[in-house]
């Protein structure tokens, strides 16, 4: 497997239809300002999460190899989460959940390679490597919990999507594109966030996956831990934005128990919740996990997975016994004696020792199934169907369940073996014999083309880092000052960063008070910075007390 990023044992097992979703990091795309807003961001994070995150989480930066500074690079990610048994692998945007699941279940952590833009630093409803990087990895060097997010994966893979779904699922998407594009319109925004507000609303019946989606939600993106009265944060969407994990404190964000129930709590991701839901602990994650998934098609069975099946429209597994039939499933039934299905124009039977059967696509319109203990009982249905005697075609001394087809006859596929349905599950038994592939997303997230003067912006941002890591001159830095108060007079973050050096090196005090002074007076322009800026004095006049107590 080469595919330009850093291999460990577990990516090594990743399915190939999977790696249809992999990119390589873009990481010389980002900018200097991306770094400044990658570091604002944790820094802030740090500062505030370390009194009310959950203790892992800043345990697990350092597990995870995750800097403050700089936008983490894919290839140390994965030489320092194969320690934990994890992985990491860079994707475009959002993938459909089903898939997202899966990598789960391979413990393969998704990131979106993306980093949201300077005007949506406090949050952004689209996947970035903000949320992912400093959000999910942290909280998976608990051991309990990423054991839950293993196992949400390998049982979330498994649920039955609806085609609304999907609708949902792709108007999401084409919403967080367009709002992190700078050049999009308003009345873009609020027509996407109106057809996603009207497919909410006319979702039908919800589906397996809609509901697992929602304990995924409450618990893996927006979940707390502890009481009602006393909690802490560990949800990757609270702990990698700035401005839910402090809404997310107050009183009027109601705090519910959580339980099964959240399944049936749908979620909006253009603004904030108002309800969240407190686990007891991370073991109440995977048993409340085990009572969702015996109510799935996958451990239930009978009638109710065989409808479940149908309902789905898509490439679906049938267990019997030992047996699994793959395929879309048009139509069904079972009683005591037989099992009757038709299958779309492909077929594939699998046992646990491998492929027994697979129709390759053809012009074929569908392919008929009996399954039975008892020849006679298969040959009377096809008799009642068909109107010609089967039975030479089923050797009864056969012992044990045996695929015969017989061409000749038609797309006529006749199993001896148990015709008791015992579960279904969404998407072929054998992935690779199967050869499932994902067409990945027509959409791409779109790629900001800096105009000159946002590229001479980020050389200064470029330079102050440099200065900061000691690799320039401090006197540039009144020099980068000036050309932003002429050039760049809306620009706030870095004046910051330059404030907070001379701060901590405690230079030029005359500037550090025009820059002050400067930073006020935006925020006294601003609602949207005020918040930022005085976030970003405090915690460097915090740093500098705490060198000087």
């Amino acid at each position: 497997m080469d595919r330009g990023f850093e291999k460990n044992e577990v990516l090594e097992k990743l399915p190939s239809h999977l790696l249809d979703f992999v990119i390589d990091q873009p990481y010389n795309g980002y900018t200097s300002q991306d770094h400044a807003v990658w570091r604002y961001v944790m820094r802030q994070n740090v500062n505030y999460l370390g009194k009310v995150a959950h203790h892992s989480y800043l345990e697990g930066l350092k597990k995870t190899g995750i800097s403050i500074d700089t936008i983490p690079h894919m290839y140390g990610m994965n030489r320092i989460l194969k320690e934990i048994g994890w992985a990491a692998v860079a994707v475009d945007g959002f993938i459909p959940p089903q898939a997202f699941m899966e990598f789960q279940a391979y413990k393969v952590l998704v990131i979106a390679a993306d980093i949201r833009n300077i005007n949506h630093i406090q949050y952004t409803p689209a996947p970035d490597i903000i949320h992912e990087a400093a959000g999910h990895a942290p909280i998976i060097a608990d051991p309990e919990y990423a054991l839950y997010l293993k196992r949400f994966g390998e049982i979330g893979s498994k649920a039955f999507s609806s085609k609304k779904d999907f609708e949902l699922y792709e108007a999401i998407r084409h919403l967080s594109i367009i709002k992190e594009n700078p050049d999009t319109k308003e009345s873009e925004v609020v027509e996407a966030e109106k057809h996603i507000e009207w497919l909410q609303a006319n979702m039908g019946e919800p589906s397996e996956m809609s509901r697992i989606r929602n304990l995924h939600w409450w618990t893996v993106e927006y979940g707390l831990i502890g009481s009602v009265d006393d909690y802490k944060l560990y949800g990757a969407g609270l702990l990698s934005s700035i401005g839910e994990s402090a809404n997310c404190m107050r009183e009027e964000v109601k705090k519910i128990p959580y339980s099964i129930a959240a399944a049936d709590y749908s979620f909006d991701i253009t603004t904030e919740q108002p309800q969240l839901f407190v686990t007891s602990s991370f073991q109440q994650l995977n048993e409340v996990l085990d009572e969702f998934a015996s109510q799935m098609a996958l451990n239930k069975g009978g009638e109710y997975a065989l409808r479940t099946a149908i309902g789905s429209g898509a490439v679906a597994s049938l267990k019997f016994g030992d047996l699994q039939l793959s395929g879309i499933i048009e139509e069904g039934e079972l009683n005591e004696q037989f099992t009757w299905l038709r299958f779309g124009d492909r077929l594939g039977i699998f046992r646990d020792s491998g492929c027994l059967y697979l129709d390759e696509e053809s012009e074929m319109d569908s392919v008929e199934v009996w399954i039975g203990k008892d020849a006679k009982n298969i040959k009377g249905s096809a008799d009642a169907k068909y109107g010609f005697s089967l039975l030479e075609l089923i050797p009864e001394e056969i012992d044990g369940p045996v695929v015969i087809n017989h061409e000749d006859l038609g797309r006529h596929v006749f199993i001896i073996g148990d015709p008791e349905l015992s579960g279904a599950y969404a998407g072929p038994a054998d992935p690779k014999a199967w050869n499932l592939s994902f067409e990945p997303p027509k959409e791409k997230t779109l790629k900001i083309n800096h105009s000159e003067n946002a590229k001479r912006l980020h050389t200064y941002y470029n330079e102050v880092r440099n200065i900061r890591n000691q690799d320039g001159e401090v006197s540039r830095l009144m020099e980068i000052f000036e050309i932003l108060k002429k050039d760049y007079p809306k620009d706030w973050l870095l004046p910051l960063e330059i404030y907070e050096i001379l701060s901590k090196w405690e230079l030029y005090p005359e500037y550090q008070t025009q820059i002050r002074a400067c930073l006020e007076e935006l925020k006294g322009n601003s609602k949207e910075y005020k918040k930022l800026i005085t976030d970003g004095i405090n915690l460097i006049e915090k740093d500098f007390n705490l060198i000087h107590q």
